[in-house]
């Protein structure tokens, strides 16, 4: 009985198995059908490992050559061309979709698409097709260990109009392949996808720079933009640079036109807009700009990355009524770090900030945080908390606030756990003198890989203040592929790898606190309860000091100090501590509430309802942030709120006292006296000598410290002192 082809998704290691690594170190071409390969010398290709894909059998005769490996995923190729890739020799590796085209045959593989962004390290668990067959050739070639990867034609240049994937019927020759008869009248195919194939490019290229593999771009006169270009005549036809190191090509910059009406004076701050398909955006971006409290001071410059919208028009309109904005646009797409650096060396401000197009500033945003620049010599960096929101264009009145990001305080160790530095830094201009410019190759993390490596030797500062708001955009950058931006950070990570870290997963892990106490910790704990009892409050602080220099950055006691600090209300010091605590720990509550319990004290009590609520969202049992926040509903005057929390919590913990007395004090406020008295009776009537409490109640001699009167109290407080 014949066995059904292997596909690569089954438990048992198959066929697949055998090609695992079996090119360790090894060199491939990758070979696009672009029509760029009739202008190369493709006489090397039968001394190299090659992928080749789709309709390249019509090239065989041509280039004299058969693939090491064939590869074809896209449906309507298998359908029209099962005779010819039968007839190819090679191994093949084709989509779980054309299985039912073919007969088992050893050399024919089958693998399952995955449907999420990856880049897959094992084909066995499936691939991901990424929009270009190209990309399921560089997940199979980092399988089979190859540690240099070359493409060739992969023009990335396509002639044809029309919708993304759509299936279209052929008319007349083919201009976008090496030959005019690969797609050819009749014959049906699937536009090609070029911005999400660039995705998928980007993707790879950070994979297997973070894996120690590299790959290059050696197609001629190829328009894609991603890998490091070189020279195939060097790389494949030069025998004396067989076992060297291929020289990259550098790419120029793409042409750029100036409109610079604004007047040549001295800036303070230079704000670097970067647009792309950013028309809706762009209005209300340049107004925050002209209404910040120093818009005088500020030079604002947009970099317009070839925006196919109308964003050139909009911002000539405001160069007319305004003498501080540069309007630049380029011919090509860039990154958004690209433009920033294009930005900068434009600039004549002291001082850049990157003006997000989406994002919004308070109106003394710029001159609080140059003023920092200004008075501290020392600080490089200065960066702010922000509001969040999702409504686009919202303004900072009405705009419906979804939560804040509290960044920590500046610590160069933590740097490398994630990025704090916030959406809207300001930052010397002399640093690029100094350090260079933004990284082009990332996407979303250039900013971080920055941060980073000026970080090494620079200081920054926090500024404890929500001065901005932040779109949360799933648009955005960092948003519209989570995979695509953790790789970056993690790319970034790795960049500026402190001597002593083996890996980026070592580093990580030594930055992560583990809140389980020791019996020292536990013998520290007592011995500060114990003397805080008996009013030592400097041995309180020397065994505190003592601990933190054996357990160094550990939540629990950073948690303590702070506390110390609210105690004798100094509440920005103790913020720092708990903010501190609560980065290196985002699951260790205490600290997390603590933290919006001194931000309620230093007048942010948006800020600390929006941290109480995020623990009650992650574990709605944990009553004092509970109590916390119905204390702030009630004091900020949202009693429902307050109410319907109240009520939630009750359900969670029925008999727990101080819930009820606060909803008993707000009934008693209210004349809502049946309420009031229901809920102390219940409270009452689980004490043993409840009559003789309620008693001394009636007899208004409960309270044992006469200068004190009763009707200061709260009913919570009465019963507080008695019970």
């Amino acid at each position: 009985m014949k066995s059904k082809p292997q596909t690569v998704a089954n438990v048992n290691p198959g066929p697949m198995q055998k090609y695992h690594n079996i090119h360790a170190g090894k060199r491939c071409v990758i070979i696009g059908n672009g029509p760029s390969l009739n202008k190369m010398d493709l006489s090397f290709l039968k001394n190299e490992y090659t992928f080749a894909t789709n309709r390249i059998y019509l090239g065989f005769e041509k280039f004299d050559f058969i693939p090491s490996y064939y590869v074809c995923v896209n449906p309507l190729v298998i359908s029209q061309s099962i005779n010819e890739i039968m007839a190819i020799p090679s191994p093949k590796f084709l989509s779980k979709s054309g299985e039912k085209f073919f007969k088992p045959n050893s050399k024919l593989h089958f693998l399952d698409s995955l449907n999420q962004w990856v880049f897959s390290e094992d084909p066995n668990k499936g691939i991901f097709e990424g929009w270009t067959v190209t990309y399921v050739c560089m997940q199979l070639a980092y399988y089979l260990g190859f540690s240099e990867i070359y493409l060739i034609g992969v023009d990335h240049n396509y002639t044809a109009e029309g919708k993304p994937n759509q299936e279209v019927v052929a008319n007349g020759e083919d201009p976008n392949h090496f030959s005019p008869e690969y797609f050819n009248t009749g014959t049906h195919w699937h536009l090609p996808d070029l911005d999400r194939s660039e995705q998928g490019y980007h993707l790879a290229n950070l994979f297997l720079n973070n894996h120690e593999r590299r790959i290059y771009d050696a197609t001629l006169d190829g328009k894609l933009s991603e890998f490091p270009k070189v020279d195939y005549r060097e790389v494949f036809l030069d025998p004396t640079k067989k076992e060297v190191p291929p020289t990259v090509i550098s790419a120029g910059l793409p042409d750029e036109t100036v409109i610079d009406n604004s007047d040549d004076r001295n800036y303070k701050i230079s704000a670097i807009i970067s647009t792309y398909r950013g028309e809706r955006f762009i209005k209300g971006c340049l107004e925050d700009l002209e209404s910040q409290t120093i818009a005088k001071e500020i030079e604002i410059i947009v970099i317009d990355s070839a925006s196919e919208q109308n964003e050139k028009s909009i911002v000539t309109e405001f160069q007319s009524r305004f003498d501080n904005i540069v309007y630049i646009r380029t011919e090509k797409k860039e990154t958004i770090y690209a433009a920033w650096n294009r930005g900068i060396k434009h600039a004549r401000g002291k001082y850049i900030t990157n003006a997000n197009v989406d994002d919004r500033h308070f109106p003394s945003a710029l001159e609080k945080l140059s003023k920092i620049l200004d008075e501290k010599e020392h600080i490089s960096l200065v960066y702010n908390d922000v509001i969040i929101t999702t409504q686009e264009n919202a303004n900072l009145e009405t705009a419906p606030i979804s939560g804040y990001f509290l960044f920590s305080d500046f610590n160069r160790e933590r740097m490398y756990k994630n990025c704090f530095i916030g959406p809207q830094p300001l930052w010397r201009k002399e640093l690029h003198a100094k350090y260079g410019y933004f990284d082009p190759f990332y996407t979303s993390a250039g900013d971080y890989e920055y941060w980073l490596r000026i970080a090494k030797s620079e200081e920054f500062y926090h500024l404890p203040e929500t001065l901005g708001l932040y779109l949360n955009s799933p648009g955005s950058a960092e948003h519209r592929n989570q995979l695509v931006s953790g790789m970056e950070q993690y790319h970034a990570v790795k960049k500026h790898l402190p001597e002593g870290y083996r890996s980026v997963e070592e580093l990580r892990a030594s930055l992560e606190k583990n809140i389980t106490l020791t019996d020292k910790m536990s013998e520290y704990i007592f011995q500060i309860g114990d003397h805080f009892k008996k009013g030592n409050y400097s041995t309180v602080l020397d065994t505190l000091q003592r601990a933190l220099n054996e357990f160094p950055n550990h939540p629990v006691f950073m948690n303590i100090k702070g506390m110390l600090f609210m105690r004798s209300e100094r509440y920005e010091e103790a913020r720092r501590e708990f903010a501190s605590a609560h980065a290196i720990s985002a699951s260790y509550l205490p600290a997390i509430h603590n933290h919006a319990i001194v931000l309620n004290h230093l007048g942010r009590s948006s800020e600390a309802i929006y941290l109480m609520e995020a623990i009650l969202k992650s574990v709605p049992n944990y009553l004092p942030a509970g109590r916390s926040i119905i204390k702030l509903f009630f004091k900020t005057k949202q009693d429902k709120k307050a109410i319907d929390y109240a009520k939630k919590l009750l359900e969670i913990a029925p008999y727990d006292y101080e819930l009820k007395c606060l909803l008993a004090d707000y009934y008693g406020s209210k004349n809502e006296f049946y309420s009031a008295t229901h809920l102390y009776s219940s409270l009452l009537a689980g004490i043993p000598d409840f009559l003789d409490v309620q008693e001394i109640i009636h007899n208004n001699d409960w309270f044992p410290n006469d200068s004190v009167k009763t009707t200061e109290l709260t009913l919570s407080e009465k019963f507080n002192s008695i019970v």
